[in-house]
């Protein structure tokens, strides 16, 4: 079961919530919440509220997707060109090892 939230902020950010194993509450769930707020209150009891309204729900896991992660990450990373003739030999290198074994069959047929 999926949960995704948006705020009236422009500022704000779409994050999307998988709960995964869920044994209450999620039939009244609406499919989308404004403002809303995830509370854990046990290890696998989890409280959400939004202008929707207040739910609890048992799950047995939980897991939080962003939009604008991959910026950041590959902010933090230092940038490397990669040699223009490296890249053509890596190409070629992946192109010959996917047509090596389609070659082999092609050889076999015609014995």
């Amino acid at each position: 079961w999926s949960l995704y939230g948006t705020s009236a902020s422009p500022a704000a950010r779409a994050t999307e919530l998988l709960f995964s194993g869920i044994t209450a509450g999620a039939a009244m769930l609406p499919e989308r919440l404004h403002e809303a707020r995830v509370i854990e209150l046990d290890p696998h009891r989890f409280r959400v509220e939004a202008r929707e309204g207040r739910f609890e729900l048992r799950a047995h896991s939980v897991q939080r997707h962003c939009d604008d992660i991959a910026r950041p990450f590959f902010g933090a990373l230092p940038r490397r060109r990669v040699p223009r003739l490296t890249r053509w030999g890596w190409s070629l290198l992946l192109a010959l090892l996917r047509v090596g074994p389609l070659g082999r069959l092609i050889t076999r047929r015609g014995e």
